[in-house]
C-alpha cells in the first residue's frame, strides 16, 4: 500500500496529498467492509468511527445482515 500512495504525483503537492489520502481512505475502508485480517486496528478503528459517525444504523443492519447470513449457511449446510 505504501508504495502504491507514495507513487501518486499530481500537478501540485496539494493535489497529490489530497489524492493520497482518498485513495488512503479507499483501500482502509475496503479492508474494514471485507473483514481483512491485515488491517492494522488504527485503521479499523479510524474507519468504524466514522461509519458509526456518520450512518449510526449501518453496524447494526450490518451485524444484522452477518448473522442472517451465517443462519443460511447453517441451515443449508446442517439441516
Amino acid at each position: 500500500m505504501d508504495y502504491y500512495l507514495n507513487n501518486i504525483s499530481l500537478n501540485t503537492p496539494q493535489q497529490t496529498a489530497y489524492r493520497q489520502i482518498v485513495e488512503y481512505w479507499a483501500i482502509i475502508s475496503n479492508a474494514y467492509l471485507e473483514e481483512k485480517r491485515s488491517l492494522s486496528p488504527k485503521d479499523a478503528d479510524l474507519v468504524k468511527s466514522i461509519i458509526q459517525y456518520t450512518d449510526p444504523q449501518f453496524m447494526e443492519a450490518g451485524q444484522k445482515s452477518k448473522e442472517q447470513r451465517r443462519k443460511l449457511l447453517d441451515k443449508i449446510f446442517y439441516d
